[in-house]
């Protein structure tokens, strides 16, 4: 499938697991970054260090919009190189906090790029109104070989996450909600299971919530709840999300996160347009008060939805995207040689 584009490499620093298979299934030779708070010469690690080890690429997947500052500078020696933005963080929080400045610099590198894969259309919307290029989505997989099952307790009031303890994340707006939520359901408990980036950051004490952190196995806790909630600030996607379904639990998603896109058509009572804590109370309540027969025919439908994200279909996916914009690309390097 990929014989006319010889040489693909893959920026990161420390890759998500799904986004490096995606990079290797197009044959993709992946080069790591090495920012570790000891990098003597960062502009050299940024600048020059990958061509002078990856010097013979016709095509460079960035992970992120901060390693387009490392290819653009090659594009403008070389123009024939293809850079591919992989759109798989929750950019446009930092785009939008970043001055005008900034706004300005990742423009001039974003319109640079010849090619946008997102991990969503939520995420995809937002490219498409910066850049001229095309822009295609591609789903990440989840681990549905292990979640999928009925690992949920309709009758608890439980509360589960799982993720990365980081603002924009929302686990701030999680545990003032989960505060309320106890207020009017005394025996409701919170079970939050992830790590801190900054180990030496702690949540504080709340009446009901115990801070798992890392598990081998979260079923244990997906087990005792009913709920999983996820009122992220900004999240290009969520894979957790989707195994919370796989495993048959009742998401309650922010509208910012790119998982609602997959919840809102099944149930839109899961999706919440805020990120003010009341909501996720209300939200919360009113699906504990869910007759059995409502939850379990809703977390049936999101089930069969979560199976679609397994890893063989996604990779597959993935694939044909890449591949649509290749000959996207082609078509618009062959229209721009006829207009000259």
């Amino acid at each position: 499938m990929y014989e006319r584009l010889h040489g693909i490499t893959f920026f990161s620093s420390r890759p998500h697991r799904v986004h490096e298979a995606f990079a290797k299934s197009v044959n993709a030779d992946v080069y790591l970054f090495k920012f570790d708070g000891k990098t003597k010469r960062p502009f050299r690690e940024l600048v020059k260090a990958p061509f002078a080890r990856k010097p013979g690429s016709r095509a460079y997947i960035c992970e992120s919009p901060l390693y387009l500052f490392t290819v653009i500078p090659q594009k403008l020696l070389r123009p024939d190189i293809k850079v591919i933005l992989m759109a798989t963080s929750p950019f446009r929080i930092y785009f939008e906090k970043g001055g005008v400045p900034g706004r300005m610099l990742f423009r001039w590198a974003l319109n640079r790029t010849d090619g946008v894969i997102a991990v969503s259309e939520y995420v995809a919307d937002f490219y498409r109104g910066i850049v001229r290029c095309p822009v295609t989505v591609a789903y990440p997989y989840a681990d549905i070989e292990r979640y999928d099952g009925d690992f949920s307790d309709f009758s608890s009031k439980n509360i589960v996450f799982l993720g990365k303890m980081m603002p924009y994340k929302g686990v701030d707006i999680l545990i003032e909600a989960f505060k309320m939520i106890r207020q009017a359901s005394p025996d409701s408990k919170l079970y939050l299971m992830g790590h801190f980036k900054d180990a030496s950051l702690k949540l504080p004490e709340v009446d009901g919530m115990e801070t798992v952190g890392q598990v081998d196995d979260p079923r244990e806790y997906f087990s005792k709840s009913c709920i999983y909630m996820h009122p992220a600030r900004e999240e290009a996607f969520g894979v957790s999300i989707i195994e919370a379904c796989a495993s048959g639990l009742l998401p309650i998603v922010s509208c910012y996160t790119g998982a609602a896109e997959i919840l809102k058509p099944i149930c839109p009572e899961l999706v919440v347009d805020s990120l003010h804590p009341e909501a996720y109370c209300s939200r919360a309540l009113e699906v504990m008060a869910w007759d059995i027969d409502k939850k379990r025919k809703v977390s049936a439908a999101l089930k069969t939805a979560a199976r679609q994200f397994r890893k063989e279909e996604r990779i597959q996916k993935f694939q044909i995207a890449f591949e649509e914009l290749l000959g996207s690309m082609d078509h618009k390097d062959r229209s721009t040689d006829h207009e000259n």
